[in-house]
């Protein structure tokens, strides 16, 4: 049987270019956007007990701030901008944008986009708008393109630059949000996570037309029109996980080099029968140790709404994809490290027994913990 990566002792340098190679052809932005919009109202209901803490987990990271602890999609694979070889991307009218590093929430508030300003810009228009943007600018509008969905203070957060604290690095993405709006490029919904307290820290923000166009020409934008509660925590529990990610490489010195979100982070491989297999991960990373050590993350965020038992299926998918050799052929022999990120401490348990006791399952390819106990699993490794 063959081995995640962590049990081989030479791991090749990732290249988004070489991890491509090995995916196949990819499903359109549009079917991945309605993946999670199914289930009826008690899911939602259920869900919305069950993702406080993914939520409220960056209120506390920023307020803390102690731990002092990025995605491209389909639309904008790039290097992190806390990698030490990202390099500039040109913007749209000659200007340079630095690609980015990247109480329960009240879900039934968020259910409804609110109706965006009656503006479309011209060509001509959004030319002169790309003129006027900051780095800052471009990195917001590339992290919005990768994860459709962000808070206020997860964007804040995966900001590189340095401030006095966290209340000064929000307030400076706040007030770039709002030259985003002013400009006619980004959207809030109507309400905030978290309720009226949050203040401006609970927005969610999301992509216009115009901004999509700016922050990748050739790519179909990805409308957010009515998403369901369900949608929105799931969208914004995989923007969490790259910020906590982000968040945690910082602290020992390390960065996280290389992202990507769904659908770009799918693979498929064709069977002898000619039927075709998928695997969807929530979220793919790469990071990297102040000593230069790679650890490749295929991750699967869990809010509560889905069946064990379908949970542990998706395991036998990885199994599946771990045996065929694909990745490991287009990697140079090994494959990365798979973890569900769990909202809840008794369903990670459970997962984490169903694997053990499963006969077809590589135990050491599985790493189950809950939302709390991510950032430490990242900076210990793979390994």
């Amino acid at each position: 049987m063959s081995q995640p990566h962590h049990l081989n002792n030479s791991q090749p340098e990732v290249s988004p270019h070489t991890a491509d190679k090995a995916h196949g052809p990819l499903p359109s932005a549009s079917s991945a956007q309605t993946g999670y919009q199914d289930g009826g109202q008690e899911t939602v209901r259920q869900t919305n007990r069950q993702t406080s803490r993914v939520v409220e987990h960056s209120a506390q990271s920023a307020e803390n701030d102690g731990i002092s602890l990025t995605s491209g999609g389909d639309c904008c694979p790039y290097l992190a901008a806390d990698s030490p070889t990202a390099q500039p991307r040109p913007g749209p009218a000659g200007g340079d944008a630095l690609t980015a590093s990247s109480s329960s929430p009240d879900a039934a508030a968020v259910a409804t986009a609110s109706p965006a300003p009656p503006r479309r810009l011209t060509r001509r228009q959004l030319a002169e708008v790309a003129q006027q943007l900051a780095e800052r600018d471009w990195q917001l509008l590339e992290l919005l393109a990768a994860h459709r969905l962000a808070t206020t203070r997860q964007l804040a957060r995966l900001d590189n630059q340095v401030h006095a604290s966290a209340a000064a690095r929000l307030r400076q993405a706040n007030r770039h949000l709002n030259r985003l709006y002013e400009f006619g490029l980004v959207e809030r919904l109507p309400r905030r996570i978290g309720g009226v307290r949050r203040g401006s820290a609970g927005m969610v923000w999301y992509l216009r037309p115009a901004g999509w166009r700016l922050s990748n020409p050739a790519a179909r934008p990805r409308r957010i029109n009515q998403p369901s509660p369900l949608f929105v925590l799931h969208t914004l529990a995989i923007t969490e996980t790259r910020a906590l990610i982000h968040e945690a490489m910082r602290a020992i010195g390390g960065w996280l080099s290389w992202v990507r979100t769904e659908p770009a982070c799918w693979r498929s491989w064709t069977l002898v029968s000619g039927a075709r297999r998928w695997l969807k991960p929530d979220l793919e990373a790469v990071t990297t140790t102040r000593e230069g050590d790679e650890d490749h993350w295929l991750l699967e965020i869990d809010l509560g709404s889905e069946h064990p038992a379908r949970l542990l299926a998706t395991c036998h998918d990885y199994q599946d994809h771990l045996d065929s050799g694909i990745e490991q052929a287009a990697t140079g022999g090994y494959y990365p490290q798979v973890v569900w990120a769990m909202d809840d401490a008794g369903r990670a348990h459970q997962l984490r027994q169903a694997i053990a006791d499963d006969p077809g399952l590589n135990t050491a390819l599985f790493r189950v913990v809950t939302v709390e106990e991510l950032p430490r699993l990242i900076q210990r490794g793979a390994g």
